[in-house]
């Protein structure tokens, strides 16, 4: 009865931080390695790619809805 606390602390104490480095560390590396993060490369420095709103915005007025 007493060591069921006990084990599920040490379950979440070590798992959550495995968990959360998993996510914002693993993920976001092989992401962007793999070019999936809005970051690319050239001759001339680093680019951000960032999904312009007035893109989008002409993008959509260009459709016919309806």
């Amino acid at each position: 009865v007493l060591v069921s606390p006990v084990l599920a602390g040490l379950a979440v104490g070590i798992g959550v931080p495995i968990l959360l480095f998993y996510v914002y560390g693993v993920v976001p590396v092989s992401l962007c390695r793999s070019g999936g993060c809005g970051v690319s490369t050239n001759g001339s420095g680093v680019r951000f790619d960032f999904d312009d709103e007035n893109e989008l915005m002409g993008a959509l007025s260009g459709r016919n809805i309806g």
